[in-house]
């Protein structure tokens, strides 16, 4: 699967841009996914979960990047998703809601 974390700054650079190794991290991290391979809001939480620090076993741990926030994105099957207060939203849902208000 491609997933592809872009993190929005706030200093008026260019977006961060990286590929997820996610195939790799779930193999490594035995993260049971039978059942789960399909649902977008279940690998969400995994990605965010991993590109957080909290206590130093994620695969952000060690790297020169921040961890995830409110605005950074996940590109996933072509599909972006937005990171909100409160979980996650896609492109689409968002813009949907503004149009609607």
């Amino acid at each position: 699967m491609n997933i592809k974390c872009i993190y929005n700054n706030t200093t008026f650079q260019e977006p961060i841009v990286f590929e997820f190794p996610y195939e790799e991290l779930v193999t490594n991290k035995l993260f049971t996914l039978l059942a789960q391979l399909e649902d977008p809001k279940r690998i969400l939480k995994f990605v965010y979960r991993e590109c957080n620090r909290v206590d130093g076993s994620e695969w952000i741990s060690g790297k020169k990047l921040r961890s995830m926030s409110v605005g950074d994105m996940i590109m996933m099957d072509n599909v972006v998703y937005v990171c909100c207060m409160a979980g996650w939203k896609t492109i689409a849902e968002l813009e949907k809601n503004v149009l609607n208000n």
